[in-house]
């Protein structure tokens, strides 16, 4: 398979095929990357969504640390307490 566009000579850039004049655009690699970085942005922003979660749970960071740092450490420090069961 190839990268061209099946209505005119571009190769694997949908912004260049959008430029010609066959106005048809369907290149399967250029489409299909355009529906991979879709994929890939809604995974970003879901993980973001967890991740903004998770560090406003802190509830007061400690001094000089941001809140990722904190709830970092308040993870290691509760995985590694003697005798904890989780």
């Amino acid at each position: 398979m190839s990268d061209q566009c099946i209505h005119c000579i571009v190769r694997g850039d949908i912004k260049e095929c959008k430029k010609t004049s066959c106005h048809k655009h369907e290149s399967w690699y250029a489409i299909k990357m355009i529906n991979d970085l879709d994929n890939a942005y809604k995974e970003l922003k879901a993980l973001q969504k967890k991740y903004y979660d998770l560090i406003m749970c802190v509830g007061k960071k400690y001094t000089n640390e941001t809140r990722h740092e904190t709830v970092k450490r308040y993870i290691l420090e509760r995985e590694h307490r003697k005798g904890t069961i989780i």
